[in-house]
Formats: C-alpha cells, sequence, structure tokens
C-alpha cells in the first residue's frame, strides 16, 4: 500500500483504492480506514477514474464502520464524478442498492441491483453472481421468498462453476437466512456451519462472524439459549478486535435477542444501547430479524416491567456500545459458568489423536495440512475423520465443526 500511495500515479492509487476493501471484507477496519484517508488525499488533481475509485473505496468503508447515509453519498458522488463507466456505474448501483437494504428499503434495494444487472457489460462474472446474491437476500427481506430461492439458487450454482470459495460462502449465509424464515432451522444451522468453515479457512473474520452468530441465533430458536449464547461468548473472545461498526452492530442485535430470558437485565442494557446507536447512524433492525427481536423484547419487558418506560425515552446510551457490549458479553461467561455445561464425556469418546485432527480441522486446515501437521497420511486423515464423524453423528466437516464449537 505505501509504495502504490507513494506512486503518486493514478494507476497505482486506482489500484491502492481497490486494495483497500480488502482490509474492510477481513475485518481489519481500522487499519482499512487510516489508508482509505490517505488514498482519499492523494487523489485530489489525478484523474477522474481514480478519484471514483477511491470514493467507492470510502463508501465501502462507510458501510464497514456502519455510516450508511455517508457511504450514500460517498456512492453518489462517485457516480457524478466525471464519465462513468458501464463496470463502475454497475458497481456502484449495486452498493448503492446494499445501503438501501441496510436502511430497511428492501424495494428500492431490489430496483437498484435489477438496474446495476442490467447495465450492458457493466459487471464481470462474479460481480454479476454477486448482485444475483445480493438481489435474493433484498427478495428475501420484501417477503419474496420463491423469487429469493431462485436468485440464490442462480448465484450459488455460478460460483460453483467458477470454483468461487468466497461466494459460496456468501451465498450459504444467505440460504441459511431463507431456510431460517421459512421456519428450517436444521437445514438454516447446516447452510451456516457450512459457510462458517469455509470462511474460517480462507481467515475471512466477517463472515465467519456472521456465520456463526447465526448459528447461535439457531440454537436459541431450538430452545437451547445457553448453546447460543455460548457460541456469542466464543465469538466475542476470539475476534473482539474485528466486531466495530457493521459487525458489532449485528452482534449485539443477536446477544439481546439470545440473552432475553436469561439475563434480562443485561439485555435491557444493551438493547437500550443498540437503539440509540441505531437512531445515530439510521440503522433500523432488518426486516427478517425483526419478529425475533420484537419476541425478545417482550421478553425483557415481561421480566422488567419498567423496561416499558425506559424504551426509547434516553437520548443516548451511558457508555459507548461496544463497552456495554463487553461488559455483556463478561456477564454472559459468568453466568454460563454458574450453569451446566456439555456433557464432558461427549469428548472423552475421541481419541486423542482424533482430537488433535478435529482441532486442526475447526482452524480450518485442508487433510493435506492435517496429514503434515500430525505427520501421518492423507488416507489416515480420512480414516480418523470418519471416525469422528461416526463417534459425535456429525454428516460431514460442517456437522464436526459445528460440534466442536458446541462442545
Amino acid at each position: 500500500m505505501r509504495f502504490l500511495l507513494d506512486a503518486q500515479d493514478a494507476a497505482a492509487i486506482r489500484l491502492a483504492a481497490r486494495s483497500i476493501r480488502f482490509f474492510f471484507y477481513y475485518g481489519n477496519i481500522a487499519e482499512g480506514q487510516l489508508w482509505l484517508d490517505e488514498t482519499v488525499e492523494r487523489c485530489a488533481g489525478l484523474d477522474p477514474a481514480a478519484v471514483r475509485q477511491a470514493l467507492y473505496a470510502a463508501g465501502v468503508g462507510c458501510v464497514a464502520r456502519a455510516d450508511l447515509p455517508a457511504a450514500r453519498g460517498r456512492f453518489q458522488q462517485a457516480l457524478e464524478a466525471g464519465a462513468v463507466t458501464p463496470q463502475e456505474s454497475a458497481a456502484l448501483r449495486s452498493a448503492l442498492a446494499l445501503v438501501a437494504l441496510y436502511l430497511g428499503d428492501g424495494a428500492t434495494a431490489v430496483s437498484e441491483f435489477r438496474s446495476a444487472l442490467a447495465v450492458p457489460g457493466g459487471l464481470s462474472e462474479v460481480e454479476r453472481a454477486q448482485s444475483v446474491a445480493n438481489l435474493g437476500w433484498s427478495l428475501l427481506h420484501t417477503g419474496d421468498l420463491a423469487g429469493a430461492e431462485v436468485a440464490l439458487q442462480t448465484a450459488r450454482d455460478t460460483y460453483q462453476g467458477l470454483g468461487h470459495a468466497q461466494g459460496l460462502t456468501l451465498t450459504g449465509v444467505y440460504l441459511g437466512d431463507l431456510a431460517l424464515v421459512r421456519g428450517e432451522p436444521a437445514r438454516a444451522f447446516e447452510c451456516y456451519a457450512e459457510a462458517m468453515a469455509g470462511a474460517r479457512e480462507r481467515g475471512e473474520a466477517y463472515w465467519e462472524q456472521l456465520a456463526t452468530i447465526r448459528m447461535a441465533l439457531v440454537h436459541w430458536l431450538s430452545g437451547d439459549p445457553l448453546e447460543g449464547l455460548r457460541l456469542m461468548v466464543k465469538v466475542h473472545q476470539s475476534h473482539r478486535a474485528t466486531i466495530t461498526g457493521l459487525p458489532e452492530l449485528a452482534f449485539t442485535l443477536f446477544l439481546v435477542i439470545i440473552l432475553a430470558g436469561e439475563l434480562p437485565g443485561e439485555a435491557m442494557r444493551l438493547r437500550l444501547a443498540l437503539e440509540a446507536e441505531q437512531r445515530r447512524l439510521s440503522f433500523p433492525v432488518p426486516t427478517i430479524w425483526a419478529p425475533f427481536y420484537e419476541r425478545a423484547s417482550a421478553r425483557i419487558e415481561a421480566a422488567l416491567p419498567a423496561a416499558r418506560h425506559r424504551k426509547g425515552s434516553e437520548t443516548g446510551p451511558p457508555a459507548p456500545l461496544s463497552v456495554l457490549l463487553l461488559a455483556a458479553v463478561e456477564a454472559s461467561d459468568r453466568y454460563l459458568s454458574s450453569r451446566p455445561g456439555p456433557p464432558a464425556e461427549t469428548k472423552a469418546r475421541l481419541s486423542p489423536r482424533e482430537a488433535a485432527v478435529l482441532e486442526l480441522l475447526v482452524q480450518g486446515a485442508t487433510n493435506k495440512e492435517i496429514a503434515r501437521a500430525l505427520v501421518i497420511s492423507p488416507r489416515t486423515v480420512e480414516r480418523h475423520l470418519a471416525n469422528v464423524y461416526g463417534r459425535i453423528g456429525a454428516r460431514g466437516r460442517a456437522d464436526a465443526i459445528a460440534w466442536a464449537l458446541r462442545t
């Protein structure tokens, strides 16, 4: 990045702007923002294409930190900065569509994604698949489940044909959301677990977090809130540094839902802070999660009648959301320590070698990498995995990873 920015060349600045997006995708929001600020400064006086690239990257950064009005402004500025190419027009319209969806306007998001897909020669095959996947997610938010399924399966088939692993993670999470809305928690859990395993293998902190907290929500919906809470605590302990901006809002929302029936006082404090932050950022509860959030709010108010009078009555949280979130996670950890954990004999069923293979599997290692780490053959790894699957009742890698995270 330093080399590209110091070059003072338009092509190098454009490459730097494109590269910055990966800081946000992989959860390094603070570092990405620092590079982004410098890139925008260096664009002054360069050709409009470099300016557009920087503005697009700035918009992505605003989305990552949940500043949606600012993101919309940056993307709109980029559309108006000189002669926009078909590729840029399609990409920017897709970005504006995603912002509209996050702002709760699913109908506009659907319209914008369709406009982006209609731009002749505007999107590469991978970009088109991503826009189709996001169109499917938008249709899900508008209640068009049949249309959502068609779009998501189309995107997934395209990604499979391209061998695009990150795209398969994206569609896996969205298909899990579709299954959850349809009332199919087992199918949703399978989709999330597979997506989480793929994201972990590639070091994609953002998607790993989003998939795992959804797995926690499935536990809550299935009548096992303690398992859901354990997953939430593990995610925060493992990824606390990258749970900022948009991921922080999503994590907090899910934690409020799961905590409502276990620690209503913590859930109430966290809910008040979350709602204050949402008002500040004009960021509503996403449509597909609203029923779960409303159910949790009703439980909080039933347990703490005074919460009815406090809701919406405060102009802001008494402390930053991150501080209250950490306090809630620590309280959850203490609460879990006082409750019965998973049966101790469960992991004892695995031999030491099988346990070692499973541990590496959870870390995202492939069979070849496990074989190298344990100095055994890939065939022996396959035999150990088959034994693990049989002992714990797993149907494959995703099931085994989900089991390990639960226990």
